[in-house]
């Protein structure tokens, strides 16, 4: 793939933080499955999601693994590498799958780029 190798060499790569809880949705999927469904569509080459054990938002009231009242409210974090120009593609159909959370973006360096080879036969 074009794109990956273009990071295994050291092209420019921006990180993109997606911060949502468990308890949003997009129609009938979870928000962050549905942004994760996007981006492994749209071929991607990087992406991680997360479930945080505690965190807090703008009202500061913290929420934690430890409550089952405010399980729903547990951050999820969806990390996502790719280059700038499939990241400013695809970020305004991400932005109106976020209903609430925030949403960063930033330059990085690729230190090691190394994917598994995969079996013939295999998407």
């Amino acid at each position: 793939m074009e794109t990956e190798r273009e990071i295994a060499g050291g092209g420019s790569v921006r990180r993109v933080l997606i911060y949502l809880h468990e308890g949003e949705w997009v129609g009938h999927h979870s928000a962050y499955r549905a942004i994760l469904d996007l981006l492994r569509r749209e071929h991607a080459v990087a992406v991680t999601a997360v479930r945080g054990m505690a965190g807090f938002g703008e009202s500061g009231a913290v929420h934690t693994d430890m409550l089952a009242d405010v399980i729903e409210r547990l951050p999820i974090v969806i990390e996502w590498l790719d280059t700038p120009e499939r990241i400013e593609h695809l970020l305004p159909r991400i932005e109106e799958m976020a209903p609430h959370g925030l949403i960063t973006v930033d330059d990085t360096s690729v230190l090691l780029y190394r994917p598994r080879q995969r079996p013939p036969g295999v998407p």
